[in-house]
């Protein structure tokens, strides 16, 4: 089940087939100011299809649940690598293999049934919380020559409605800096933009495009199409509400920002 979403909460995925503590979960969560619960699943299969669209702060799996467990969750997640979701696993059955496993997959926490909520509450903030300084430190380390226009980017990335914990936003904003600095970036995206970042990010071509398509197509699906065109303040390949490529997306933002320096 999916629910509205607050921009300024922390944004929390639930998936376990137990419907005594899916309740207790909404409950809970529900009376939690700085936590929003945006999905509740019953299945792995729709938890898993959920956290691929909407990339939540945070996720709390259990490990052994119907159509797709816990691991597989993981294993699927860190193979598109798509969002930077944190990973807390739930389970009733004491193993140190499950443990492992779901810790070198990603997982940030592994929480033992029966277990308090305040204190499942209390890791779901420190996840949030590591999250937000990620982004901090990035942002740290960007020379101090770049540091005006790399604070642009972001903004203008912000503005139209793209959500920062999208592996694909920060591979755009990367992009459309170098870009800015040289323009033969944006006649070669596939063979020369793509592998720079690639380089930069330890990753490979293939997944910094798809994160990229995935970032756009997520950000269109929610609306943010008008934004986009309130602040270019023209639609140069926009027909019909298409989305716009990869290419042609980084093109106008180049553009925009050139213009705007």
């Amino acid at each position: 089940m999916d629910m509205n979403t607050n921009n300024d909460k922390i944004k929390l995925l639930m998936a376990d087939d137990n419907e005594e503590l899916r309740a207790i979960f909404s409950n809970y969560f529900k009376n939690q100011s700085d936590i929003e619960l945006v999905g509740i699943y019953d299945n792995g299969l729709d938890a898993f299809h959920s956290i691929k669209q909407n990339c939540p702060d945070v996720a709390v799996l259990d490990i052994i649940i119907p159509k797709l467990d816990g691991l597989a969750i993981l294993e699927g997640l860190k193979e598109d690598g798509l969002c930077y979701t944190k990973i807390i696993m739930l389970t009733a059955v004491t193993n140190v293999n499950y443990t492992h496993k779901s810790l070198n997959l990603g997982a940030e926490y592994f929480m033992s049934k029966p277990f308090e909520i305040d204190v499942l509450a209390r890791r779901i903030r420190e996840l949030s919380k590591k999250t937000n300084k990620v982004y901090l430190s990035n942002q740290e380390k960007a020379p101090n020559k770049d540091k005006e226009l790399y604070e642009k980017v972001t903004n203008v990335l912000n503005t139209i409605g793209f959500a920062p914990n999208l592996k694909g936003y920060q591979y755009l904003r990367s992009g459309i800096i170098l870009c800015i600095h040289d323009t033969e970036f944006l006649s070669s995206i596939t063979k020369l933009l793509y592998p720079t970042i690639a380089k930069q990010n330890n990753t490979v071509n293939t997944r910094v495009e798809r994160a990229i398509r995935h970032s756009i197509e997520t950000t269109w699906a929610k609306g943010s199409m008008s934004n986009y065109i309130e602040l270019l303040g023209y639609t140069p390949f926009i027909k019909e509400n298409l989305k716009p490529t990869n290419g042609e997306f980084i093109a106008s933002i180049v553009e925009y920002i050139k213009k705007n320096i």
